[in-house]
């Protein structure tokens, strides 16, 4: 999955810790794992819910050091979220087929009920198969906290394609009460929103465009001065009479201390033989 500007922390106490078993958030895998025939039977149509029942068979056939990883990452927000790491798995869209899940790692302590990580996942019932997606490169030392929402379905000949809104929310308890001591030694801290469609044809889903819709980055320079640079995209989808999308058009601004930088528009056309969104030339 391609990379985009993002939110990057890194406190010295935190990298300290970071070892081959510690992680600041969730791996980002594309593991493949087969779900047990009741649960598979609980998500053939799952409604609108996840159906009961559906959540502890899907949570039972995570690989035990994905499992582990939720310990490893709540262990780093502080003494009093030690041991308080839970699981759970939110439905977000099912059609076609499949069921798009959104799995949660989080604490069940009130106090860090805002931080949380999401990874997203598709079922696809004729195979049995649970597929996560990674939303970027997987490093132990990354602490960017990902949260996962269904936007809305779009249609392309013969499919409709899930689209999910990413947010890349700056802060992780791992480093932001360390930071207050110690103080960060990294350049840039940054929220970001993300726009993700994805093509899950022959039950194996994949990244059909993803697009970064909102950033907003500070980079600090003690020498130089502080630069915040903010970016905005809007997002509008061109349709055929069979309401099947044509063009995904995304107009952006970008602006460096208040100042306007570049706009533009950017075009992407559905390659039906690629499976995916690709940029038109100008």
């Amino acid at each position: 999955m391609g990379q985009f500007l993002r939110a990057v922390l890194i406190v010295g106490s935190c990298l300290a810790a970071v070892n081959a078993h510690a992680r600041l958030n969730l791996p980002q895998t594309t593991l493949r794992i087969t779900v047990d025939a009741r649960t598979a039977a609980l998500l053939q149509n799952p409604g609108a819910q996840l159906p009961s029942g559906a959540e502890a068979g899907l949570l039972a056939a995570l690989p035990e050091d994905l499992r582990n990883a939720c310990a490893d990452v709540v262990e780093r927000w502080g003494n009093a979220a030690g041991g308080s790491q839970q699981w759970s798995v939110r439905l977000l869209y099912a059609g076609q087929g499949s069921a798009w899940l959104a799995f949660r790692c989080g604490s069940r302590l009130p106090q860090f009920a805002r931080f949380y990580d999401e990874r997203l996942a598709a079922f696809h019932a004729a195979s049995r198969a649970l597929q996560f997606l990674a939303f970027d490169r997987d490093s132990n030392s990354d602490p960017q906290l990902y949260h996962v929402f269904f936007w809305r379905p779009l249609a392309v000949p013969g499919r409709q394609l899930p689209a999910f809104r990413l947010a890349l929310p700056p802060g992780n308890p791992c480093c932001t009460a360390a930071s207050a001591a110690a103080g960060p030694i990294a350049v840039a801290i940054a929220s970001e929103e993300r726009l993700l469609i994805c093509n899950d044809a022959g039950g194996r889903p994949a990244e059909a465009l993803s697009l970064v819709t909102q950033s907003d980055v500070i980079e600090q320079d003690n020498k130089a001065g502080d630069t915040r640079t903010i970016y905005n995209a809007t997002t509008r989808v061109q349709r055929a009479m069979d309401r099947n999308v044509l063009v995904i058009a995304v107009d952006f601004r970008e602006e460096i201390n208040g100042r306007p930088e570049r706009q533009g528009t950017l075009r992407y056309a559905w390659n039906p033989a690629a499976g995916r969104f690709e940029k038109l030339s100008d």
